[in-house]
């Protein structure tokens, strides 16, 4: 099956070439990273916001990411770097994993390189598109706990 071009939105593009364009890069990620997330903008197809189809992962989108191997899910926003925590379920699209889900449907596989080593993890579904959606998922409401918060686990792990 032919791997489909990254789409990727009119504003995405121009918000991330200011960014690569930016100083404040050069101070977080490696040149391999820059140049990869540069490869995969320049590759894309670009569209105007409101003609990305529903099933393509656009900057802010959640996606639910499964592991093909263990069959693990997890589910991440897709942020720029300076909102970026993966602790909280924030991945930055300076990320390999970001890099590689940017402009990428759902149903893909994607392959990215983490602190175990590469991982390939397969786009589920997406819970939310700022193109597509109005209003962003909210955590659900948890009673405190009088414990710790437990780290939270990641398939980037």
């Amino acid at each position: 099956m032919p791997t489909r071009k990254p789409l990727i939105t009119q504003s995405d593009y121009q918000q991330i070439r200011e960014l690569l364009e930016s100083d404040y890069l050069d101070c977080i990620a490696d040149s391999q990273t820059l140049s990869m997330l540069q490869h995969r903008i320049e590759s894309a197809l670009i569209v105007d916001d409101d003609r990305v189809p529903a099933s393509v992962v656009t900057m802010e989108s959640v996606v639910q990411l499964r592991d093909p191997i263990n069959g693990d899910e997890d589910v991440y926003t897709l942020v720029f770097p300076e909102h970026a925590d993966i602790a909280v379920g924030k991945l930055s699209v300076i990320s390999p994993i970001g890099i590689a889900i940017l402009g990428r449907h759902v149903g893909q596989m994607v392959r990215g390189r983490v602190p175990s080593g590469q991982r390939t993890v397969q786009i589920q579904s997406i819970l939310f598109q700022p193109e597509h959606d109005d209003v962003a998922p909210q955590p659900s409401c948890r009673v405190p706990s009088t414990q710790p918060p437990a780290r939270r686990q990641s398939l980037f792990s």
